[in-house]
């Protein structure tokens, strides 16, 4: 019986990849990624063991696919830009793996290997998201999906709780070699112990870590608040829903990168459509208003000194460590990293959470450079450019910066498919004005 819902699932998946990749990407996040949907695709791989590569190589197709789409379409100004972009870093992933198999010795099957490193840290999702822009109710799309997986994310938290353990068999925890999950849970009575310990409760749900679900509960959070700022009567008590549940996702990890940027972008908002001199009072208000929360109220304080972590905190430490091996690293292996085996990097202690230094010790110095690119220099590029930046798109942006400086990707569809929403949004603008 598993192997006829894999083959349907498979079949169900090239077909999509044909017809509507942006759809496939969808079920690939739900059903066959080793980061989104860890638990889900560890259990199919148990009955079919090549599942995972079927899966990789239909998002390949799905690329192929989409490129086809986004030549012949009419294009809005500045895809191509980006598009080109994000080619020459999956083209980079490539070359680095088939370069380093023939003068690095990887002894790995290249296709093989390529298949899978393109499927893990290309933007492969990015790519397919942007081509299909031109498709009414994009938007929609990725946000049922963040629907579906908060939904999951729910019953698979709750459900043991009340006695009720079957979906104990897609729980990330139970494919981990890891003691330090539990079956804690937030309720209005333990919730200040996040504040006092970020691994409280340091649940994985269906993903492949705690972090995983802070960034799903986060982004499920702000999607909502967007939802909320415009103010219809038919949303607010939806958007107001969607805020509270994505917040109770995020406090069972609560990584605190996704809530900063959620907060940096809500400050733009408020005081980037006003006046020079409005925007001066509304700066000082701010900090009025901050300075005196921090002074009166202790759960603000609380808050506080958890969202800013010290320099000497164990988390830090680990990360400079990390870091400090990496660049060590990179020293013997400057150009082509390690050919993309990320299992052999972290079985030696080479495991930065920057991701341009995660890219650069798996393809080489010069592609962690592009990554710096990419993230953070061709988004800055665009907004200049734009005719309109929504809180929407600059949250998004700001989101995936704080995620990518402090746990690489997370989890690889979400990441590039707010990246690719973030830039979405942009074009649209553009085709818009």
């Amino acid at each position: 019986m598993s192997i006829i819902v894999i083959v349907m699932i498979v079949g169900t998946g090239f077909c999509l990849a044909w017809a509507r990749p942006y759809y496939f990407v969808i079920l690939y996040c739900l059903l066959g990624c080793s980061y989104d949907s860890f638990a889900i695709t560890s259990f199919l791989n148990e009955h079919l063991k090549y599942y995972s590569f079927f899966m990789q190589l239909i998002l390949a197709i799905a690329f192929v696919r989409a490129m086809i789409h986004f030549y012949y379409r009419k294009k809005i100004a500045g895809e191509k830009g980006i598009i080109l972009w994000l080619t020459l870093f999956n083209v980079g992933i490539i070359f680095s793996t088939i370069l380093f198999s023939i003068v690095g010795a990887g002894g790995y099957n290249v296709a093989l290997q390529s298949i899978y490193n393109l499927a893990s840290f290309s933007g492969i999702a990015t790519i397919i998201w942007i081509s299909y822009n031109d498709i009414p109710g994009l938007k929609m799309v990725f946000k049922k999906l963040m629907i579906v997986q908060i939904i999951l994310s729910l019953l698979i938290i709750y459900l043991p709780v009340m006695g009720i353990n079957g979906l104990e068999f897609i729980n990330g925890k139970n494919y981990l070699d890891s003691e330090e999950y539990n079956y804690r849970v937030v309720t209005l009575f333990n919730v200040k112990e996040l504040l006092r310990n970020k691994y409280y409760f340091n649940k994985t749900a269906q993903f492949h870590n705690a972090n995983a679900v802070g960034f799903y509960g986060g982004v499920f959070a702000f999607i909502y608040i967007c939802d909320f700022l415009k103010l219809r009567k038919n949303q607010i008590l939806s958007s107001l829903l969607g805020i509270a549940v994505g917040i109770l996702i995020w406090m069972h990890n609560g990584i605190r990168g996704v809530m900063i940027g959620i907060i940096a972008a809500l400050m733009y908002g408020l005081i980037s459509k006003k006046k020079i001199g409005e925007k001066i009072v509304y700066i000082y208000m701010l900090i009025c208003v901050c300075m005196g929360a921090l002074v009166l109220l202790p759960t603000v304080r609380n808050i506080m000194a958890y969202m800013v972590v010290g320099r000497n905190a164990k988390a830090v430490q680990e990360r400079v460590d990390l870091l400090v091996a990496a660049l060590e690293f990179l020293k013997s292996n400057f150009w082509l990293g390690n050919g993309g085996l990320l299992g052999n990097l972290v079985a030696e202690g080479i495991d930065p959470h920057q991701l341009p230094a995660r890219i650069a010790v798996l393809f080489g110095v010069p592609m962690g450079v592009l990554t710096i690119i990419i993230l953070y220099v061709v988004p800055i590029v665009y907004y200049i450019r734009a005719k309109r930046v929504t809180i929407y798109s600059l949250g998004l942006i700001f989101i995936i910066w704080m995620v990518s400086i402090t746990n690489n990707y997370t989890c690889i569809v979400l990441f590039w498919l707010c990246f690719a929403e973030a830039f979405n949004e942009i074009l649209w603008g553009q085709k818009e004005g």
